[in-house]
């Protein structure tokens, strides 16, 4: 690759959230900030990349059917993230947001499978996407 974004520079992302239960309902909400270092050697070592501050928002609302059988929807949006290279703006300041959903049984102790579907819903900067993934969870400590 001839440039990686993620070389010579670090990012940190501070939350904070809220979490209410209503019954068989749940409801989340995560407030967010991505900072990022100062990349000094973006370019073969000589540009040096900057990026502002993204901020960040999700909203979750989780219904559980009954104890390990749960499905939730999601939202999530990103704002921010302009980049200069050398001094020079980069017009490349992200605003996306997306919408999913999941579903997810513990048929075992340790044992999970989930389904997941998630899609953009809107895109400045990057590509739009539908995503649908199986997954299966072994945990050793929930037994």
């Amino acid at each position: 690759k001839l440039i990686n974004l993620g070389n010579n520079r670090w990012a940190l992302k501070p939350e904070v959230a809220f979490t209410q239960a209503l019954g068989k309902w749940t409801l989340e909400g995560y407030a967010g900030v991505w900072f990022f270092t100062t990349n000094d050697k973006f370019y073969r070592g000589a540009s040096v990349r900057k990026q502002d501050p993204m901020l960040t928002y999700q909203v979750h609302a989780s219904y559980t059917f009954r104890p390990g059988l749960w499905a939730s929807i999601d939202g999530t949006v990103y704002n921010g993230g302009d980049t200069t290279v050398d001094g020079v703006d980069k017009n490349d300041r992200q605003s996306a947001s997306r919408a999913g959903t999941n579903l997810s049984w513990s048929f075992a102790p340790g044992h999970a499978v989930k389904v997941q579907y998630a899609r953009s819903t809107t895109v400045r900067v990057g590509g739009k996407f539908n995503i649908l993934s199986f997954g299966y969870t072994y945990s050793w400590f929930d037994k």
